[in-house]
C-alpha cells in the first residue's frame, strides 16, 4: 500500500520508504548508511508524533534533520514501537519496517504536504566568505585569510565542524577551499575512513630536518560522503586545489600511485552537500611563500592548471575550463618585492 501521510509522501514518494512499507528490508540503524531522504522523513515523523530529536535537528526545527539513523533515531523508533505496539515485544526492534511505517503513516496528517527537504533560504547578497583548509603535508607557509591547518592526524569532523560554524555565520554563503596533495578520487586532507594503499606511511619535511608532519595514507574519499553530507546548507562551493582529484583511474602523473574514480567522488559530493564542487584532472602547482614580509609569506595556488570541472548541486557538470598548463611553482603573491 502506498504511504499517504504528508510527511512520508511529500510532493513525491520516496522509493526506499515505499519499499520498506511493502516488506523487507526495513530501514535501520547504520551501518550501513541508508537513503538520507527516507531517514529525514522518518525523523520528521518521529518529532510530529511526540519523540523529540535534538541532535538530529541540531540546526533548528525548521532546518532539515541530519538524515542519520544513529542512536538517537533508533531509540526514538523503539520508544514509538513500545508505545503503539503494547504487549507485542516482537515489534520492538528499533527498525522502521512494514508494520511500524503503517502505524506511523496512519497517525500522521494525510495529504501531499511540503517538500521532504525545505528549500534553502536565499544566500545573503555580496561575495561569499572564504574558508581555507590547508593540509601541512603540502609544504609551505600558512595561506592568508581565514585558514585552518590540518594533517593526516586531524579528524575529518574537526574540519567539517569549522566549516559549518563559518557557514552558519555567513548564511551558507561560504566557499571552502581545500589546499592539499591529491590523487584521482582521493584528497590528502585530514583523517578519512580510507587509508590509501600506495602512499607513504609517514610524511616528513626535508626543509626542516625531516621533521615528521603526519601519516601519509589518510585522506578524503567516497567513503566519507556520509560524513561530508553534514555540510549541506552551510556551504555554497567546495574547491579542491589539489592535483588530479577529478581524474578517473590511474595516470602517469600519479607516479605509480593507485587512482580511483574522481568523477564519482565529485558528483556524489555535490549531491550530498547541495553545493558546487570544483576539481581538476591535472596537476596543480603552488607558491610556497618566502622569508620576506608577513604579507608575502602566505602560500597560494595562483591560477588553476589544465582542465577544471565544476559540478552543480544536482551532480551534473555545469562548467569546464581549460587553463594554461605550466609546471611551475606558481607566481609570487601580488605585491611581493622583486628579487
Amino acid at each position: 500500500m502506498p504511504l499517504k501521510s504528508a510527511i512520508f509522501r511529500g510532493t513525491a514518494p520516496n522509493a526506499r520508504l515505499e519499499q520498506a512499507a511493502n516488506g523487507p528490508p526495513s530501514i535501520k540503524r547504520a551501518p550501513p548508511a541508508d537513503d538520507i531522504d527516507a531517514i529525514q522523513r522518518i525523523q520528521r515523523a518521529l518529532v510530529a508524533l511526540g519523540h523529540p530529536l535534538p541532535k538530529s535537528f541540531s540546526s533548528g526545527p525548521t532546518q532539515p534533520p541530519d538524515g542519520k539513523y544513529g542512536a538517537e533515531t533508533h531509540e526514538a523508533v523503539l520508544a514509538f514501537q513500545k508505545r503503539v505496539f503494547i504487549g507485542q515485544p516482537s515489534e520492538w526492534d528499533g527498525r522502521v519496517g512494514k508494520n511500524t511505517l503503517a502505524k506511523m503513516d496512519s497517525m500522521l496528517p494525510a495529504g501531499a504536504g511540503p517538500s521532504p527537504t525545505p528549500p534553502a533560504p536565499p544566500l545573503p547578497p555580496g561575495p561569499p566568505a572564504t574558508f581555507i583548509v590547508h593540509d601541512v603535508r603540502l609544504f609551505g607557509w600558512k595561506p592568508a585569510g581565514d585558514a585552518l591547518e590540518v594533517n593526516g592526524d586531524t579528524p575529518l569532523q574537526w574540519m567539517i565542524d569549522n566549516a559549518i560554524t563559518r557557514g552558519k555565520a555567513n548564511g551558507g554563503n561560504l566557499v571552502v577551499k581545500i589546499m592539499s596533495h591529491g590523487l584521482p578520487g582521493f584528497v590528502q586532507c585530514c583523517q578519512g575512513k580510507f587509508m590509501h594503499p600506495t602512499l607513504a606511511t609517514n610524511v616528513v619535511d626535508p626543509a626542516k630536518g625531516n621533521l615528521y608532519i603526519g601519516p601519509g595514507k589518510p585522506g578524503i574519499s567516497v567513503q566519507d560522503l556520509d560524513q561530508l553530507s553534514q555540510l549541506k546548507g552551510h556551504v555554497k562551493r567546495i574547491e579542491f586545489h589539489s592535483c588530479l582529484v577529478a581524474r578517473i583511474g590511474p595516470c602517469f602523473e600519479a607516479n605509480g600511485h593507485t587512482g580511483y574514480d574522481g568523477n564519482a567522488f565529485c558528483f556524489q559530493l555535490a549531491q550530498r552537500t547541495a553545493a558546487e564542487v570544483v576539481a581538476s584532472i591535472h596537476l596543480q602547482f603552488y607558491w610556497k611563500g618566502n622569508e620576506g614580509p608577513v604579507q608575502s609569506k602566505a602560500m597560494h595556488f595562483g591560477n588553476w592548471n589544465g582542465r577544471v570541472f565544476t559540478w552543480g548541486p544536482a551532480g551534473n557538470v555545469i562548467d569546464m575550463q581549460t587553463y594554461a598548463y605550466k609546471e611551475l611553482d606558481g607566481p609570487p603573491p601580488p605585491g611581493t618585492p622583486a628579487t
